[in-house]
């Protein structure tokens, strides 16, 4: 499987409403010993276009058609969060619920680009989000994978990659400073799972 991104807003109703709609599209690839890697490319890319085709299924859809098929046994999500704009524990649960699969979060930030107040407070401020965000995934019930992604502010993603919606050299998204130091991010995730597992 491949993921390919769509940035698109087709549905009308969509046309006047601002903010930024992203989507991942599944693309089944078949590679194989014998296939040339041209040949492979080129299936990709006209299985790329086919998908394109398709954008505005639900995925709700396509998971209770996988689900019924017993095509699917897990949803992984990549989380990042808007510090400035978290949302909360209750609809992470519910998120996390959703589908009725177990979930694995595979890459889990908090980018605090746009969060305001002093340094202190911006530390606190993520590590309520990093607590509540563990919090929810062991209190579900459904989520068997939880991995912050990348090690270090200065080494993420969000602050390297330029071509990045989120990209600011202040995004901080990892519960770990430039110097790899754990911030109160790591120690508020740490015993939020050591007390929501605890029984």
């Amino acid at each position: 499987m491949i993921g390919n991104s769509v940035f698109g807003r087709p549905h009308a109703d969509l046309h006047h409403t601002m903010g930024m709609f992203v989507n991942k599209l599944a693309i089944r690839a078949f590679p194989e010993k014998e296939k040339s890697f041209t040949k492979f490319i080129r299936e990709v890319k006209q299985h790329s276009i086919e998908a394109f085709d398709n954008q505005e299924v639900q995925f709700e859809e396509i998971v209770d058609k996988l689900k019924a098929e017993g095509l699917i046994d897990g949803e992984a999500i990549e989380l990042v969060l808007d510090g400035a704009n978290s949302t909360t524990k209750a609809d992470l649960m519910k998120e996390f619920k959703s589908n009725g699969l177990p979930v694995y979060i595979t890459e889990f930030s908090v980018n605090m680009r746009n969060v305001s107040g002093s340094p202190e407070e911006k530390l606190r401020k993520q590590a309520e989000i990093y607590k509540a965000a563990m919090e929810a995934c062991v209190e579900s019930g459904v989520c068997l994978v939880f991995v912050d992604f990348q090690l270090g502010d200065k080494f993420s993603t969000w602050e390297n990659n330029k071509s990045l919606p989120k990209f600011s050299k202040d995004a901080n998204p990892t519960p770990f400073d430039d110097n790899l130091k754990p911030k109160s991010a790591f120690f508020a995730q740490k015993q939020a799972f050591i007390t929501s597992s605890s029984p």
